[in-house]
């Protein structure tokens, strides 16, 4: 053979091998960035899209320092950290065996929460978090367009990750009910149907606060102190539940017996909330002495003036359902 032929045969051989090479770079890069479940800055991260199919969709959006859910409602501040934590610290535990990847692949994309995941408004990564492994310990999930599912976790947790992406709105809304501060209210109005006399009506303006009963007469042996206190109330009351479940006809059973109370708040910028209370119904129930109950002492329906029924608990609202007769001096 040839010196000529001998060099062309080496160069081949060279080309090949790094060919082969390249080729295993290649595709071991692409096995990793399929393996590279976590996002080290979640803190850009400005919206997550969370779908399933046959099931509702969930857009949460950061807006400033607030996520909102679906555009309409402020998110749970803990359900957010803990989505946000869980993009952060999740990775992957093992690869799914050969033998299962074709029905843990199709149970993904059949029963999975997608979640596409945002930054700067644009797309930048896409997971799916599936079931969980039949120990518990670790959750099926895949990137897309990624041709092997795996087993994820996160360190030190003992769990599963699935319940963390929910797809409705409901279990994203946040239970923060009245957010509003004092020197932010112009008008309050309490009507109570049990009591009429104890009904007011409370302006504030640049200062001045004046209180007028049932009949608009303007009451002036009321104490500051109290009356001061009644408008900082506002400031943190939460509901309990959403009654989505509540059958109609129930409802409107409810409802047609007439609110409890009426609240209705006016802020300063015009927004106004009405809160409405309602009895909540209670069958086969008695108290301490067996006396049968005919409402729940302890928790009430309320519906706001979006239309949503909510349920809340008195020790949390009492506060604010004081009558007339509480704020006049002593």
């Amino acid at each position: 053979m040839t010196k000529k032929k001998i060099q062309l045969v080496v160069l081949i051989i060279l080309a090949l091998a790094a060919a082969i090479l390249i080729s295993k770079q290649n595709n071991s890069s692409i096995k990793t960035s399929y393996q590279n479940f976590s996002v080290a800055d979640t803190a850009a991260i400005d919206q997550l899209i969370i779908s399933r199919i046959n099931h509702e969709k969930v857009i949460l959006t950061r807006q400033n320092n607030m996520w909102m859910v679906n555009g309409k409602y402020e998110a749970h501040k803990v359900l957010i950290v803990l989505a946000l934590t869980t993009l952060h610290d999740i990775r992957v535990k093992e690869p799914v065996p050969k033998s299962d990847c074709e029905t843990i692949n199709r149970k993904i994309m059949e029963e999975s929460s997608k979640v596409d995941i945002f930054k700067k408004n644009k797309i930048f990564k896409t997971i799916f978090i599936g079931s969980p492994t039949i120990d518990s310990l670790g959750t099926y999930a895949k990137i897309k367009n990624s041709p092997s599912p795996f087993i994820t976790e996160i360190a030190g947790f003992r769990g599963f990750l699935s319940n963390r992406f929910p797809c409705s709105e409901l279990e994203w809304r946040t239970r923060s009910l009245l957010r509003v501060q004092a020197r932010n209210i112009s008008m309050i109005s309490l009507i109570n149907n049990q009591n009429l006399n104890e009904s007011f009506t409370i302006f504030q303006n640049k200062g001045e606060i004046t209180i007028f009963n049932k009949t608009k007469e303007k009451i002036s042996n009321i104490s500051k102190e109290k009356l001061q206190n009644y408008l900082h109330e506002f400031d943190h009351k939460n509901f309990l539940s959403i009654a989505a479940n509540l059958h109609k006809n129930k409802k409107d059973s409810i409802v047609n017996l007439g609110a409890k109370y009426i609240i209705t708040i006016k802020q300063t910028n015009g927004v106004v909330q009405t809160i409405k209370i309602y009895n909540k119904p209670l069958t086969n129930r008695t108290d301490f002495f067996g006396k049968h109950l005919s409402v729940d002492p302890d928790v009430f329906y309320l519906e706001t003036e979006t239309g949503d029924f909510l349920t809340a608990r008195f020790i949390a609202f009492n506060d604010i359902l004081i009558g007339l007769s509480y704020l006049k001096n002593e």
